[in-house]
């Protein structure tokens, strides 16, 4: 996600994405966890390379409150292919990436404002 994107969300309080980055069990078989933790963990490593392969600085983490249709095309191991309406009730946190080698920041959904507010990299 980039910065315009999230204004907009978070003027809309919708988004839309043609792929998302899920725990699926296809990620805790091809990385070897079995803890929820462990493999939302690497879930979030996923998006994290995937996000700065495409050049964005932000991940976007969702309680996804629907159950993903049978339609949902896994690419890859954890990367959901399909058209997906994401609702800002089910935003659960942002993270930021400010460089490869650092830790991602971590930020409350109800502190996106301040997300829309830092420097670019």
């Amino acid at each position: 996600m980039n910065r315009v994107e999230l204004a907009d969300f978070l003027q809309s309080r919708n988004f839309s994405a043609t792929s998302l980055i899920a725990p699926t069990p296809r990620v805790a078989q091809e990385y070897g966890v079995t803890e929820l933790e462990e493999l939302e963990y690497a879930a979030l490593e996923i998006a994290r390379t995937k996000s700065e392969h495409d050049g964005l600085e932000l991940i976007a983490a969702f309680e996804l409150v629907q159950h993903l249709s049978s339609d949902v095309s896994e690419i890859d191991a954890g990367v959901l292919q399909d058209t997906f309406t994401l609702e800002w009730s089910e935003l659960v946190a942002l993270y930021r990436i400010t460089s490869s080698d650092e830790e991602l920041e971590w930020y409350d959904a109800s502190e996106a404002t301040t997300v829309l507010n830092l420097g670019s990299n």
